[in-house]
């Protein structure tokens, strides 16, 4: 005879496997595991803010639009006498304006053929010495704008040049120092020192601003550790000394001009330009590479309106060449030095 199965028995097995997997704790005590399903409700809500992010709604974070960038500003801080100044500004899509305003005035547009450098002069006809606060504002293409306050010094004083040597007149051999120093006490400070030869740059000085120590006592506002050090308060060069070489040996004997360039912050410029009689060393003149060109007063007449001063250069360097010369060749119609 065979026995049925009794369904009844798996009916009371199901919770007895469920109560067997109760985790019990030291005290025997049963913690029942508690499953959460979630809701028709709780799954609609999540569909529709998976639907608006997907579509751009509210969970989605917005991009600004980008701002043009000022690269830089020239003159920094300082308008000289050609009133120019030039800003480099850039965007993806390109930079359509670049204005200064004084106030709510217009102060000066800038124009620009390549859409980044732009370049501008103010009229300084009546233009007086003092300082100005200015609002460059930038516009690019797409329509966003960058502004940035500034304050400038009008310098409209060139800086003082003091040449010490050589002197118009002198004659020069081998390496020449070109000395002397520069000052604009009453400006925004010097740029650069420049000397030339013939118009071919010798040296170059670059006044770079220096650091200004705080008078003693006065320490940096950044106080315990790990405080972030301050940038160093920039101060520009108001005075300089300058000592320029020129090795003259292979450039021949000819009438040379030496001139210095300063160049202060604020674009002024001051020039001084000297005659020198420069001549190749004898020992190269007398290797037969060269000889000495022409006749000195002919050489001379093109630099010097005032005929006393062009004999007095005549006569200087006549002399010192002849007794450079060891009495070689005929100094008065200058003719070239032979290996007698």
């Amino acid at each position: 005879m065979k026995t049925l199965p009794n369904p009844w028995a798996t009916l009371l097995v199901v919770p007895v496997l469920f109560l067997g997997c109760a985790a019990e704790d030291s005290a025997g005590n049963r913690a029942v595991p508690i499953f959460n399903f979630p809701s028709d409700d709780e799954g609609d809500e999540e569909g529709s803010q998976s639907e608006e992010n997907e579509s751009g709604g509210e969970g989605e974070a917005t991009v600004a639009p980008e701002k043009p960038a000022i690269e830089s500003i020239l003159p920094s801080g300082c308008l000289g006498l050609s009133g120019e100044l030039r800003v480099v500004a850039t965007h993806p899509e390109g930079v359509s304006t670049v204005v200064f305003y004084e106030g709510d005035e217009e102060f000066v547009s800038l124009a620009s053929d390549d859409g980044a450098n732009f370049v501008g002069a103010v009229d300084m006809t009546d233009a007086k010495e003092t300082t100005k606060t200015l609002r460059l504002v930038v516009e690019s293409n797409a329509g966003t704008k960058t502004e940035q306050e500034l304050t400038v010094q009008v310098d409209l004083t060139p800086p003082v040049l003091s040449w010490d040597g050589p002197v118009s007149g002198d004659t020069v051999t081998g390496v020449t120092a070109v000395v002397g120093s520069v000052d604009d006490l009453q400006g925004c400070g010097i740029a650069k020192v420049e000397t030339f030869l013939e118009d071919d740059l010798i040296e170059e000085t670059l006044a770079e601003p220096v650091a200004v120590e705080p008078p003693p006592g006065e320490e940096q506002t950044g106080e315990g550790e790990g405080a972030e050090e301050e940038d160093p308060v920039m101060e520009p060069v108001k005075k300089l000394s300058f000592f320029h070489e020129k090795d003259t040996s292979k450039e021949g004997t000819f009438l040379g001009v030496f001139k210095v360039r300063v160049t202060d912050l604020g674009g002024n410029i001051t020039e001084d330009t000297r005659i020198i009689f420069v001549v190749k060393p004898l020992d190269v003149l007398y290797a037969g590479e060269t000889g000495i060109p022409g006749n000195v007063a002919s050489m001379a007449s093109g630099y010097f309106d005032d005929d006393s001063l062009l004999d007095a250069f005549v006569a200087t360097n006549t002399g010192i060449l002849a007794a450079r010369s060891l009495g070689k060749g005929k100094f008065g119609k200058w003719e070239t030095i032979d290996d007698e």
